[in-house]
């Protein structure tokens, strides 16, 4: 899937949940794809480091970088503090 079509798809499902502002949506991927494509679409990237990820330098555009869900959620509810 292409950059373009990428933001199109996040910018869909975030009108479908009732567009919730693009500030205080967070896209969560474990590629530089993911990272690009949230900041593309204005969302914050919160990464998790997988075995997809050959080295986490990689996902350095992220706003977070995580190891697991456990990170994820802890970024979450870390946001806006």
């Amino acid at each position: 899937m292409r950059g373009e079509e990428r933001t199109a798809l996040l910018e869909l499902a975030r009108g479908r949940a009732g567009d919730w502002p693009a500030e205080a949506t967070a896209e969560i991927g474990d590629t530089p794809e993911d990272v690009s494509t949230a900041k593309a679409a204005g969302f914050r990237s919160i990464a998790v480091s997988s075995p997809r990820t050959r080295d986490r330098a990689e996902l350095a555009g992220a706003d977070v970088i995580v190891d697991d869900m456990d990170g994820v959620v802890r970024a979450l509810l870390n946001a806006g503090r």
